[in-house]
């Protein structure tokens, strides 16, 4: 009966050794797993910040743009009334016939 208790003893420790083994080679691919997701996420936030910047950049370009392109409207107006002016004159000259 001994030989019995000590044989079953023995399974028992080779079934747990086994279970063992196979849970630290999963756990050692889930972590494996877990260092990849970290390291694409990673990945993802350094592109979300280049992202973010690059909006950044073009917001401030398309900002002064629109200023440059407001300002130069305003000038071309005000040089369009000046000439306006400058035609009408002619216009009111009294012409004279040699």
């Amino acid at each position: 009966m001994q030989f019995s208790v000590a044989d079953g003893v023995k399974e028992m420790d080779r079934f747990t050794t086994e279970q063992i083994t196979s849970l630290n080679t999963k756990v050692e691919t889930i972590h494996h797993n877990i260092k990849a997701q970290r390291t694409k996420f990673q990945g993802i936030q350094e592109s979300v910040k280049e992202l973010s910047q690059a909006s950044e950049q073009t917001s401030y370009y398309l900002r002064h743009t629109l200023q440059e392109t407001k300002e130069s409207l305003e000038n071309l107006s005000q040089s369009v009334h000046q000439l306006q002016a400058e035609m009408s004159q002619f216009s009111e000259q009294p012409h004279s016939v040699d």
